[in-house]
């Protein structure tokens, strides 16, 4: 028997038995190392099995046998968390032999959330030359597929309808898509959840993708007019039903990202500017630049883009900077307002181009730039008409008080 082989061999020196990847293991397989952790109990014999834990359906025989073993005082178990960054720089320069550079570090990182063969294959891709976004080497697309293969084609096309909601999705809205009886919806998305592709949100409201690049792959996947489709169905029923997305700031950023996704671009304008207004509101300056600048990226895109919008260019420059200041994205702030004061003519609209001088001025000053930024103030204050008070003649001279009062040098000046 073999293990008798390997208790003779244990009685000279000290042994190891390594098993890798005993998810792929039949049940004879997994009998046959069952039959060795009894035998050499005790026998100067260290057995070591490895297993990927997502790969482990709950009818795996594997399950079975891992119960029993933790029944045992001479078993431990041992379970390895994901890589974090540090340790991800730590893999990938000891597969290159040299240092990392930061940049790739961090977008390996990102696409592979810590998975060792994941940031394998990722940094093999690279050294290919051949990483663009959105790509995926054909090796480990081809494993993460398989694993989607492996389903009912009831459970494969939820999978497909899931891909195109995002990494999370909500139940009553994956529902109102999928559009298939509540039986069957629900007895896939129990088979899905038993093969750990989807799991239940903590809030217990809907199911995310336990990797990123599976939810990324499934959706390349999907033939161009079915992708479509599937967001054009994710928008329609966001717009007949923005709670199914569960509150405002979801249903709009959800909406605009669906719409785009489905290339209607007159549509994804405009949700781009109300998910825009949902993130100010819930002050979220970093999403509300993200989805202002969505907008203008469309503007030259769209006919009737003001009719739409709701605002002209230069307003929609305007919001886009003042969000992008409040994020600290201060040079793209003013880069933005640069734009936005090339389109308003000081002659035609004095108060408007006074106020846009005035949103200039603030991220020079965040910058340090005083000085720059009361001159920037005092060629506002200039252009305003006289006449009763006004909300850009208080925004101005507040403005130019605040920043004379932190300008030694202004502050000098004006005594």
């Amino acid at each position: 028997a073999a293990s008798d082989v390997y208790k003779r061999q244990a009685e000279e020196r000290p042994l190891v038995l390594v098993f890798e990847d005993l998810q792929w293991g039949d049940r004879s397989t997994l009998e046959l190392i069952a039959l060795l952790v009894r035998g050499l109990a005790g026998r100067g014999v260290l057995i070591v099995c490895t297993v990927r834990p997502d790969e482990l359906h709950r009818g795996h025989p594997f399950r079975e046998l891992a119960a029993r073993w933790e029944q045992q005082r001479a078993v431990e178990r041992i379970e390895l968390p994901r890589l974090g960054a540090a340790e991800v720089r730590e893999q990938i320069e000891a597969i290159v032999a040299g240092e990392a550079d930061s940049e790739l570090v961090e977008m390996i990182f990102e696409r592979s959330e810590g998975i060792p063969l994941f940031v394998e294959e990722l940094l093999g891709a690279v050294r290919e030359g051949g990483v663009r976004q959105g790509y995926l080497p054909p090796s480990l697309r081809d494993v993460l597929l398989a694993r989607v293969d492996r389903l009912s084609p009831g459970a494969q096309q939820v999978m497909r309808v899931a891909s195109a909601g995002g990494r999370h999705v909500p139940d009553r809205l994956l529902a109102a898509v999928a559009g298939m009886p509540d039986d069957e919806l629900y007895t896939a998305l129990r088979e899905i959840v038993e093969h750990q592709l989807l799991v239940v949100d903590a809030g217990g409201r809907g199911y995310a993708f336990r990797h990123a690049l599976e939810r990324a792959t499934i959706h390349e996947d999907l033939l161009p007019g079915e992708r479509a489709r599937l967001h054009e169905a994710y928008a329609l029923a966001l717009e007949h039903d923005p709670g199914l997305a569960g509150g405002e700031l979801e249903a709009s950023a959800m909406l605009a990202h669906n719409w785009l996704a489905a290339h209607d671009l007159n549509r994804a304008l405009a949700a781009s500017v109300r998910a825009a207004r949902a993130a100010v509101a819930a002050s979220a300056p970093a999403e509300a630049q993200r989805h202002y600048e969505q907008a203008l990226e469309l503007w030259p895109q769209v006919p009737d883009a003001e009719q739409l919008a709701g605002l002209d260019h230069a307003a929609l420059l305007d919001a886009a900077a003042g969000e992008a200041s409040l994020a600290g994205a201060l040079d793209r702030s003013l880069a933005l307002i640069d734009e936005a004061l090339e389109e308003v003519d000081a002659e035609r609209e004095p108060e408007r181009h006074a106020w846009l001088l005035a949103r200039y001025a603030e991220p020079l000053r965040l910058r340090g730039r005083d000085n720059e930024a009361v001159a920037t103030l005092e060629r506002a204050l200039a252009l305003l008409p006289e006449g009763p008070p006004s909300r850009t003649s208080a925004y101005v001279t507040g403005s130019l008080a605040r920043a004379m009062m932190l300008s030694a040098d202004a502050y000098g000046r004006a005594v």
